[in-house]
């Protein structure tokens, strides 16, 4: 039984692993709402949009529903927008309100903010759908002010999916949450970013198939009354905690593996709770914060990393 737990959990981390596969054949399919957007004008590509403004020229052009299609490329986004949340100035690139969008990438869709100090995406009450995209080296532009810059994807309220989006030198938070956000993330790819997830308010997240490495923070943060479900992820060499839950919010781990993260692979404050089980933890700074009242470890925790079983 054991054995076969451990193949099990080898091959979903496999996947975890496993570097962002992304099909062209799903984004060629023609709609009539579809909008087609490239980084540059083609001779060979009838383009909707293109240019450094491209995909936000898109989005105010999409009716609620669209498919906005990225055609493979480097964007390099320089205008911005932002939107005020409470006492807060949100800034980014590319802004969502109120409507019902799916962004989709080709192979090799690339969105560089590094000519400019803006997040990648920011959505306000909207549901949006983030495929095949891989987000690069998105800077702040003063570190520690009342404009939120340097994100990946921030998100207020409304709802999102992740999938295939693979995210590096981010310089602030990767994935943000606010308010009631609910958000599903799977094949979501974080490295060498300054941290991974920020859970805030009553948002809620579902992670699964991810990968964390690098963080100069935690991979994974969760604040207020947040809640975050793990599974079937990887969490590796992050600084200032692997997995942190503060305030009254919640974090659970399932089928993971935890390691060489510092100080705490799992990290538990003041009314926060995490339950873990069927996970592999070791090889950090300390496994575990020992004097954390409310992290629970189940009784069928990995006895060496699953993944060893693929090699």
């Amino acid at each position: 039984m054991q054995r076969v737990l451990y193949t099990v959990i080898a091959s979903t981390l496999l996947i975890a692993c496993t570097p962002p596969q992304q099909s062209k054949t799903e984004t060629i399919a023609s709609k009539q709402n579809n909008i087609i957007i490239c980084p540059e004008k083609r001779s060979d590509t009838t383009c909707d949009f293109f240019g450094e403004n491209a995909i936000q020229q898109a989005v105010d052009s999409a009716q609620t529903g669209s498919t906005l299609i990225l055609k493979s490329g480097i964007y390099q986004p320089i205008s911005y927008r932002e939107i005020p949340f409470n006492e807060l100035i949100i800034r980014g690139f590319t802004v969502i309100e109120n409507k019902e969008l799916k962004l989709i990438g080709e192979s090799g869709t690339v969105i560089d903010g590094s000519l400019g100090a803006a997040s990648a995406f920011v959505t306000h009450n909207s549901k949006v759908t983030f495929k095949n995209i891989n987000l690069n080296d998105f800077r702040w532009d003063i570190e520690e002010d009342d404009t939120y810059d340097g994100h990946g994807i921030f998100i207020i309220n409304g709802e999102a999916e992740i999938d295939n989006v693979s995210m590096k030198k981010i310089q602030k938070m990767s994935l943000t949450t606010y308010g009631n956000a609910k958000v599903k993330a799977t094949k979501l790819t974080v490295t060498d970013s300054h941290l991974g997830i920020w859970a805030n308010e009553t948002s809620s997240i579902d992670l699964d198939h991810s990968y964390f490495h690098g963080s100069e923070s935690a991979a994974v943060t969760a604040y207020d009354k947040a809640h975050v479900n793990i599974s079937d992820s990887v969490f590796e060499e992050n600084h200032d905690d692997g997995i942190y839950a503060s305030d009254e919010s919640s974090i659970q781990i399932s089928r993971s593996v935890i390691t060489h993260n510092k100080p705490f692979g799992v990290n538990v404050d003041k009314k926060a709770r995490i339950d873990i089980d069927y996970s592999y933890i070791a090889d950090n700074q300390k496994n575990v914060n020992e004097k954390a009242a409310l992290l629970r470890i189940g009784n069928n925790m990995l006895s060496h990393d699953p993944r060893e079983n693929t090699q």
